[in-house]
């Protein structure tokens, strides 16, 4: 009932863009094993919940596909964001933190050559993303299987279970869970993805869009606080001072050097720089103690 309302009043990206984010948020909503019997049931149970189950789902996404076809046909609309999104929606699901970013940061670097007008919805996307990561991940469970007592005097190593531990079966079934640094960079890349997403809002292509205070001071408040509150300064301060020195960089708040002494002179004042941040670091460690064997 809203989305007719909603496409009309639109322009062609914000168009696409409501799309994709409807569409990435249904699929999302995906879970094989969300359809559960309140009653135990035998093998032959289980085979047609599954298949129900299974059913339900394509059912559900030929409507979802039928409405794209209908909205697309009566609007004018872009499927484009939508495709450079999948990707995205395995980020629940990875289990490795680098896999995560190299898919976030190459993600937007291809938007970012291929369709430059479309990177704010992608970046919004990547943003959402990153937040279902920690609300809601979707990884598989890890089965733990026992330890072998002649496993050490083993000829060869062997990443899956052997024979045996197949036969047996696992010991337990856990579920991994994100470490409190990598739930901190999610959060503060799902922060720097949505500044980016508000950003470029209306940036096409060519030279990068200004800066908007609102913007700016906002993210630098939810940055401020978040750094302050959970202690990480480096994980949300860092995109913060990238932020800015862009802006200095695009505002031309402090003149490049053009001469030679100016080049001195700058080079001079970078040496000062690294020198005091060498003694803060070292300030900041002083507590640390180096273990000898």
């Amino acid at each position: 009932v809203v989305a007719p309302h909603a496409l009309a009043s639109l322009g062609m990206d914000g168009r696409s863009g409501l799309l994709a984010g409807w569409i990435f948020g249904l699929i999302s909503l995906y879970d094989g094993a969300s359809i559960a019997s309140v009653v135990p049931l035998d093998a032959w149970g289980q085979t047609v919940l599954r298949r129900v189950t299974r059913a339900a789902w394509i059912i559900s996404a030929l409507l979802i596909a039928l409405h794209v076809v209908m909205w697309s046909s009566s609007y004018s609309l872009s499927l484009l964001p939508t495709i450079l999104g999948l990707p995205f929606l395995a980020i629940p699901r990875l289990r490795q933190e680098l896999n995560v970013w190299l898919v976030v940061v190459g993600t937007l670097t291809v938007t970012l050559f291929v369709a430059p007008s479309v990177f704010w919805i992608t970046a919004i996307l990547a943003s959402g993303a990153l937040c279902l990561r920690v609300v809601a991940p979707k990884r598989s469970p890890v089965a733990i299987y026992p330890t072998p007592q002649d496993s050490r005097h083993a000829p060869y190593r062997t990443n899956g279970p052997t024979r045996n531990e197949r036969e047996n079966g696992p010991i337990s079934v856990i579920m991994p869970e994100l470490t409190e640094g990598e739930r901190l960079r999610c959060w503060s890349g799902a922060l720097f993805s949505l500044y980016l997403g508000l950003w470029t809002m209306s940036w096409n292509h060519g030279v990068v869009a200004h800066h908007l205070l609102v913007i700016d001071v906002a993210f630098t408040l939810v940055a401020g606080i978040a750094a302050w509150r959970s202690r990480a300064r480096v994980t949300f301060l860092v995109p913060l001072a990238a932020t800015y020195i862009h802006l200095i960089a695009q505002e031309r708040l402090i003149p490049f050097p053009t001469s030679e002494a100016s080049l001195g002179e700058a080079a001079i004042a970078f040496g000062f720089a690294l020198l005091g941040g060498a003694l803060l670091v070292s300030y900041k460690l002083r507590s640390f103690e180096i273990t000898r064997p």
